[in-house]
């Protein structure tokens, strides 16, 4: 398995916004033989992707740096709220 296409790296920006670690995300794209100790090596491939990073821009709007501070603050509590509504759902809590 080498870099995502373009329709992969969007839907795995779209993973990633809705709260799913990026470790957990990426596993969704292996096949079901892909050798467990090589998906460590393939999750830092991927979060280098300049198609991964062009998914992500896609959805957030624009750059990181470009976005006025309030934007900034918004962005990151809504992917922080994404991130522990995630956990309370794949996480049995009780």
């Amino acid at each position: 398995m080498a870099k995502p296409t373009k329709e992969q790296a969007l839907q795995f920006a779209i993973m990633l916004s809705s709260g799913v670690p990026s470790r957990v995300a990426v596993t969704y794209f292996l096949p079901e033989d892909f050798p467990e100790g090589s998906v460590i090596g393939l999750h830092e491939e991927w979060m280098k992707s300049e198609a991964i990073q062009q998914a992500i821009l896609q959805l957030q709007g624009k750059a990181w740096q470009e976005m006025m501070v309030e934007e900034r603050i918004n962005l990151s509590i809504e992917k922080h709220y994404s991130e522990m509504a995630y956990y309370l759902y794949a996480n049995n809590y009780v």
